[in-house]
């Protein structure tokens, strides 16, 4: 009767176990799915950056002098013919 008992206890641990393995198993699948498809956009966005960059052919060039750079950047409008030119 002990042993009999003992081992419904542990078919039932078992069963538990299996139904929280594949639940974790449904929850990797997704998961991984999600990762693959972020991926696949983070290629797609990449390379339509890397078609841009070559279509325009942009190019940084950054150059400093040793005087100081002013900290702030002032616009300044186009002045017209009426305007005066101080």
């Amino acid at each position: 009767l002990k042993l009999a008992q003992t081992h419904g206890n542990t078919g039932y641990t078992v069963n538990k176990l299996l139904e929280k393995t594949c639940k974790v198993s449904s929850h990797v699948k997704e998961v991984r799915a999600r990762v693959e498809k972020q991926s696949a956009n983070v290629r797609k966005v990449e390379a339509k950056q890397e078609e841009m960059l070559r279509k325009n052919k942009f190019r940084v060039v950054i150059y400093q002098e040793e005087t100081e750079c002013p900290s702030s950047l002032s616009v300044i409008k186009d002045r017209t013919r009426g305007e005066n030119l101080d």
